[in-house]
């Protein structure tokens, strides 16, 4: 179903992004009043129950980004110190499920985690320690160290601050979505430059200035009308309020 497809980006009430959630869970904290403000393009309708006494019937409306009141827990904000989960699906879309070798591009089954300097020579499982490889350059580097195995890496490995965590766990990543993601990430972020590269080879645009693509308008305004998924809200319609956690 396509609803199901759909992730709301959720942030505490200060703006800091936080997860997703898919439609049950932003339907729960519409109910529960959890809700400070919304953002964003309208994602869908979900329709509950008919009250008994007017014979209104429960529409909740779910917009793209919604920001919650109460103690969230970003870690990314509260510690300085947080470094993201590594794994294997947030890695390889790190890296534009690029081998970091030979500068291919993969299917994801394709793919393999190398750790540059491997652990038979002190080498840890973190994430400047490891790169996106195809299984031929993986096995051909083996137990050595990329100047061991005269290879060279074609980008620097980086630990992703939580709101590029947030970006690169995303399924289905809406244009508005994206730029408020953008508009997060710290100005020296390698993603900035990817994202931008994806840009250029989808529409042939022509490069943006240096400080981000979050903030070039032209951009943000062809973002919007290229890679906008939803044009127009899904209408869910929900068997019972009781699904939800819905009152009619």
């Amino acid at each position: 179903m396509e609803i199901d497809r759909l992730q709301v980006l959720r942030t505490d009430v200060s703006g800091m992004p936080l997860e997703w959630i898919g439609y049950r869970e932003a339907a729960r904290l519409y109910h529960q009043e959890q809700i400070a403000y919304s953002c964003g393009s309208l994602l869908y309708k979900l329709y509950g129950g008919h009250n008994a006494v007017t014979g209104r019937r429960t529409v909740v409306e779910v917009n793209s980004i919604i920001a919650t009141v109460g103690i969230a827990g970003n870690p990314g904000h509260t510690r300085h110190d947080y470094v993201p989960p590594l794994n294997n699906q947030t890695l390889f879309r790190r890296d534009a499920h690029l081998c970091l070798y030979c500068a291919q591009r993969f299917l994801t089954r394709e793919l393999s985690r190398d750790h540059i300097r491997p652990f038979s020579q002190g080498g840890l499982d973190v994430w400047t320690n490891v790169v996106t490889a195809c299984r031929r350059c993986n096995n051909h580097k083996a137990w050595r160290t990329p100047e061991q195995a005269h290879m060279q890496l074609i980008a620097v490995p980086f630990t992703p601050t939580y709101a590029e965590y947030i970006y690169l766990k995303g399924r289905r990543v809406l244009a508005d979505q994206m730029e408020y993601l953008l508009a997060h990430f710290p100005r020296t972020s390698p993603l900035h430059d990817r994202l931008q590269r994806k840009v250029e080879r989808k529409w042939g645009q022509t490069p943006i200035p240096l400080g981000g693509l979050g903030s070039d308008p032209i951009f943000l305004r062809q973002l919007r009308h290229q890679e906008c998924v939803v044009r127009n809200p899904v209408e869910h319609e929900v068997a019972t309020a009781q699904a939800l956690g819905l009152e009619a």
